[in-house]
């Protein structure tokens, strides 16, 4: 599935490849709030999002306590997804998703900063 976001955030699904018993989503258009801002941020900075198993509990980082600053997992394949992207996948009966970005138009000066 693809999406396409649109200027006001909303998004629509613009291409697909799926079983002929599935149900299609191609044409569909969710709400801005569909997905949020810090996924969406997430979305953009990493580029690539794996989730194996939507069902799967998330394990708990423990840090050193050595350790003077925080563990940041910004950035991070380890995240666990947000809440509600698993939610969304077990409502569309789906266990896992790879989100890949693609990114149109981008000015040059953008890319070389990535």
């Amino acid at each position: 599935m693809a999406y396409k976001f649109h200027e006001d955030e909303h998004c629509e699904v613009i291409a697909e490849c799926c079983r002929v018993d599935l149900e299609p989503y191609l044409g569909l258009h969710y709400p801005a709030i569909g997905i949020p801002q810090a996924s969406q941020f997430v979305f953009m900075e990493n580029k690539v999002r794996m989730m194996c198993d939507c069902l799967a509990s998330p394990i708990k980082v423990v840090q050193d306590e050595r350790l003077t600053l925080p563990l940041s997992l910004e950035g991070s394949m380890l995240r666990a997804p947000h809440g509600c992207h698993a939610q969304y996948m077990t409502n569309m009966v789906s266990i896992a998703s790879l989100v890949m970005v693609v990114r149109l138009n981008e000015d040059y000066d953008e890319l070389k900063n990535d």
